[in-house]
């Protein structure tokens, strides 16, 4: 926003005002006071990292009755405080850049009505996530999705999501990278989410790693895992993303899709992208096998990156049109 539009901007009375997006550098906070309306209740606010350090916390707004926010460029430390006074909010969506972990955490934060949470920004250690899930309380919260770092540097700080689960039982929606847990660390965290419908996972390696006594997660500790009908009792949906673990055999995976029919809430989609030559997708399982799950209510996509679908079957809107039909 050019300093001109702001100053124009600053007579504006905009009383029924409910949502705003802004970019870029923030002006002086007066220049924005058009927005601090008791109407507002979305902002879309994407500001650069190298703005001062408490830029974000200037602006105006009436945090305490925003129910949509989405927010990028600020730090780690004031997402914290910002928390602190966005008490109403029901969609938090936030690209943060680590700067340090407050000490002391603050304690008693709590978002009564948040349902939906997403962190972005793969350069996130799972220490500070940590750190985050263990202090904030969000029971309502039915969505969360994070994808941070590896944690194979520091693999005693692998990022386990049990203290979210047992705080926030009604998540059904989970969104994480396998490289974030270890293998330790992996089980108790699944099975800390007794309602997850629906679980994604991202970035699965090809190699594995042992490192102070911790293994890393793999495609089949994750499968054999989600076999046991105890773990994640109301899954129906898994989507695996960049698989490219060539120790997942296709006996693990037919146990796993086999045990996950057979529950009271049976497996009713499933989806895996791999980066693997296709001839090794296919011996996994046949067409046949898939036509016969599929009669049975599964929808199954098992798929190479960045080619054609590797399973038999029309096109979806999942996996796009077959390269021949383009």
């Amino acid at each position: 926003m050019p300093v001109e539009m702001a100053h124009e901007l600053r007579g504006i009375k905009s009383s029924l005002l409910e949502s705003v997006e802004f970019s870029g550098n923030i002006p002086t906070p007066t220049d924005l006071q058009f927005l601090q309306v008791p109407s507002l209740r979305a902002a879309t606010l994407h500001l650069y990292d190298y703005e001062p350090f408490n830029a974000a916390l200037t602006i105006p707004l009436m945090w305490n009755r925003l129910q949509q926010l989405e927010i990028t460029g600020i730090s780690f430390s004031q997402l914290i405080i910002l928390l602190g006074q966005c008490q109403e909010l029901i969609s938090l969506i936030v690209i943060p850049f680590i700067d340090s972990v407050p000490d002391p955490f603050p304690t008693g934060l709590i978002l009564p009505f948040l349902a939906s949470f997403r962190i972005e920004g793969t350069g996130i250690m799972p220490y500070f996530l940590g750190h985050l899930t263990s202090h904030v309380s969000v029971p309502e919260l039915r969505r969360f999705a994070v994808r941070a770092g590896s944690c194979q540097d520091d693999p005693q700080d692998s990022f386990s999501l049990v203290p979210l689960g047992k705080k926030s039982p009604l998540v059904e929606d989970l969104t994480m990278s396998l490289l974030s847990l270890t293998a330790q660390s992996l089980p108790e965290t699944l099975r800390a989410f007794s309602s997850l419908a629906r679980l994604v996972v991202f970035a699965i390696y090809d190699w594995a790693w042992d490192k102070d006594g911790f293994q890393s997660c793999t495609a089949t500790l994750l499968l054999t895992v989600l076999s046991d009908s105890a773990t994640c009792p109301m899954l129906q949906e898994l989507v695996m993303h960049d698989c490219s673990n060539l120790d997942l055999s296709k006996s693990t995976l037919d146990g796993f899709v086999r045990r996950r029919m057979e529950c009271a809430h049976p497996l009713r989609r499933l989806e895996i992208s791999f980066q693997w030559p296709e001839s090794l997708v296919l011996d996994l399982m046949s067409e046949t096998e898939i036509r016969s799950y599929r009669l049975q209510g599964l929808d199954i996509s098992l798929r190479c990156e960045n080619t054609a679908p590797c399973a038999a079957g029309p096109p979806d809107p999942w996996t796009g049109l077959w390269l021949e039909d383009i």
